[in-house]
């Protein structure tokens, strides 16, 4: 209920808070994906981006008239302690008869979470980092990081000619250490001929920028910040090590009612731990490939929600004869649970109620000491089948000429008021 009067909000409301590659975006065919009009409403310390459809839903059509929306939003840590990007999916129908009129509307919440840059030094035993078994000798809390965010956007055409926008928003931690970079088109795009998001897709660029660099990543001397203080929270960093070690990230991904698995979907590797019975709480521990975590919401919504990365990332290393740069594999590591000391407890600030969770741990391997690590996952919907979108009839992003599925935007202010009175 609360988020369907936050998205009222948004929908009345014409108010906006006023280096990195993004790549080459191009458009690609819609298919059975919408196109939105998004709007941007930012600050320094995050932003957000409310996308109304304008030819359609992704929904199920479950009434003569229809209207959804989809909404990202990023904090830089100051609701739950730790940086968050969230997508937000709400979907109102309508039905008038000739005696009666009914109305509905389904939503869905879900967040990725990232908490803890850790650096470790592997036993040999398995692959990726196992924060019972290897040596954890360095971390960076990125919820006690400062972050600035910036947008930029450009204007590109379809085949249809119609113009769309593509925002791209950075945030950077102070020093520079960290950075993630949003990628939201109104319409189906792709990104440097190789990565396709949908309208209601992001994709996140994450950048861990001179880790092993003391003036990016000092250690935090107020507090005498070492490995033993992780846990408690309240140190930024403790500084790089001298040991020849690696990067992994500890993150969430979560999302509310529903319930979610863990699908690994690669063409080359093998799942290191499959004969291990000690791994007691791991599904999977896969060395290589395009993994995702699905959201089993396509029943009753139509579409799949999803959390999904690739395989590999890019590692640069400094050396005397320059800059070189390889691709390193991303081992998942995926369980149920953190026993509640990486920062799960903070899914409740951004999901309230039912909700289910997932901790994933991502480690860059044959990346030892690297100066900087890029890799890019991306959230929002995927597997869209059942959109009631027509390819052959679009709308301008200023919605001028929605089509017939497309209801009115008045009509889906006064639809989400009644809502929050029935």
């Amino acid at each position: 209920m609360k988020l369907i009067l936050f998205l009222c909000i948004l929908f009345i409301s014409n108010y906006v808070y006023a280096d990195f590659d993004f790549g080459k975006v191009v458009s690609v065919r819609k298919g059975d994906d919408i196109v939105r009009s998004y709007s941007y409403f930012g600050n320094e310390n995050g932003f957000l981006l409310s996308g109304g459809s304008v030819n359609g839903t992704i929904s199920k059509n479950n009434g003569s008239a229809e209207f959804d929306t989809s909404v990202f939003r990023f904090d830089a840590g100051n609701i739950i302690g730790y940086p968050s990007y969230s997508w937000f999916y709400l979907h109102g129908h309508a039905s008038v008869g000739q005696n009666n009129a009914s109305l509905g509307a389904a939503s869905l919440s879900s967040v990725f979470i990232p908490t803890f840059i850790v650096e470790y030094v592997d036993n040999g035993n398995k692959e990726g980092l196992q924060i019972d078994e290897d040596e954890l000798v360095g971390y960076v809390n990125l919820g006690a990081l400062k972050y600035k965010t910036e947008k930029t956007q450009e204007t590109l055409t379809d085949s249809d000619g119609k113009n769309y926008t593509v925002f791209h928003v950075t945030a950077t931690s102070t020093t520079g250490l960290v950075q993630f970079n949003f990628t939201i088109s109104d319409h189906p795009s792709q990104i440097n001929g190789s990565t396709t998001i949908s309208a209601e897709q992001s994709k996140i660029d994450i950048a861990i920028n001179g880790y092993y660099d003391e003036t990016k990543n000092p250690v935090d001397k107020s507090l005498k910040c070492s490995i033993l203080t992780m846990l408690d929270r309240k140190c930024i960093s403790t500084g790089p090590s001298d040991k020849n070690s690696t990067l992994a990230l500890l993150s969430f991904y979560a999302v509310d009612k529903f319930s979610m698995e863990y699908e690994h979907n690669h063409n080359h590797g093998h799942n290191s731990n499959s004969n291990d019975s000690s791994n007691d709480d791991s599904e999977h521990n896969d060395d290589s490939g395009d993994d995702e975590i699905k959201v089993e919401n396509e029943d009753e919504q139509g579409f799949t929600a999803s959390f999904q990365w690739v395989g590999t990332a890019e590692a640069s290393f400094n050396g005397t004869d320059g800059e070189a740069t390889i691709r390193c594999s991303v081992h998942s590591n995926v369980t149920d649970d953190d026993h509640g000391k990486f920062g799960s407890d903070s899914i409740s600030g951004i999901i309230k109620g039912k909700s289910s969770h997932k901790f994933i741990i991502f480690s860059f391997l044959n990346a030892t000491r690297p100066s900087s690590v890029i890799w890019d996952p991306i959230i929002g919907a995927n597997s869209i089948s059942n959109g009631t979108n027509n390819s052959t009839s679009s709308t301008d992003s200023d919605g001028s000429d929605a089509t017939k599925n497309a209801i009115p935007l008045s009509f889906a202010l006064l639809f989400m008021i009644l809502s929050l009175l029935l």
